[in-house]
C-alpha cells in the first residue's frame, strides 16, 4: 500500500509552537508550511536557520547541505516546509523545502491568509479569559466549562508564562 505524505499547514509560528505544546486529536501537525523571514543563519554543526514571521520564531534545520542555504542571507523571505521536530524543550521545523520569495507582496496574501484560518485552541482559550475578565481574573472552572480541554490549555499557558494565577482557582493573561 502506497502511503501519502501529509498535507503542509498553513500556519503562523505563534500558532503552530500553541498546538504542538498541547496537541489536539482532531488537528495533528504533520507538515508545517511557514512564511517568514530569515532572522538570522548559523553552519556549525549543521545548516541552520531562524525564521521569524511576525508571530514568533523558529529554528529552521537541514541536516545536509543544501543548495540553497548558501543564497539565503537575513532579510531573505521564504516559505519553509518541513516537519516539526522536537529536541529538548525546543521546537524546530526539519527542512524539507526552502523557496525564497522574491516578491514581498506575498507576505500580505499570507498574512490575509492566515487572518482567515481558525485560531489555535490555545490562541481561543487566551481570548476567552481577555473577554471574562473584568479585572479580577477569570475562574479555572469557568473556562474548564466553555472549553473542550480547557484545564490542558490553562496549564499549557501557564507554562509559557501567557497567564498567571491571582489565587488557587484564578487565572489571568499576563499583558
Amino acid at each position: 500500500m502506497e502511503r501519502k505524505r501529509a498535507v503542509a499547514t498553513k500556519i503562523s509560528i505563534t500558532d503552530a509552537l500553541a498546538q504542538l505544546q498541547v496537541p489536539q486529536p482532531d488537528a495533528r501537525l504533520e507538515r508545517l508550511n511557514i512564511f517568514g523571514t530569515v532572522i538570522q543563519k548559523a553552519d556549525e554543526p549543521y545548516p541552520t536557520l531562524i525564521l521569524d514571521d511576525g508571530t514568533g520564531t523558529i529554528r529552521v534545520h537541514a541536516f545536509d547541505r543544501p543548495a540553497w542555504f548558501d543564497v539565503l542571507k537575513p532579510g531573505t523571505l521564504i516559505v519553509a516546509i518541513g516537519k516539526p521536530r522536537k529536541y529538548g524543550e525546543e521546537w524546530y521545523l526539519g527542512a524539507e523545502v526552502i523557496r525564497p520569495m522574491t516578491d514581498s507582496r506575498w507576505a500580505e496574501v499570507r498574512r490575509r491568509e492566515l487572518h482567515h484560518i481558525r485560531k489555535s485552541p490555545l490562541l481561543q482559550t487566551l481570548d476567552l479569559i481577555r473577554a471574562l475578565d473584568t479585572g479580577s481574573g477569570v475562574r479555572t472552572e469557568e473556562i474548564i466549562q466553555k472549553i473542550p480541554q480547557g484545564e490542558q490549555h490553562v496549564n499549557a499557558l501557564l507554562e509559557q508564562g501567557e497567564i498567571f494565577r491571582i489565587t488557587p482557582d484564578k487565572v489571568k493573561v499576563l499583558e
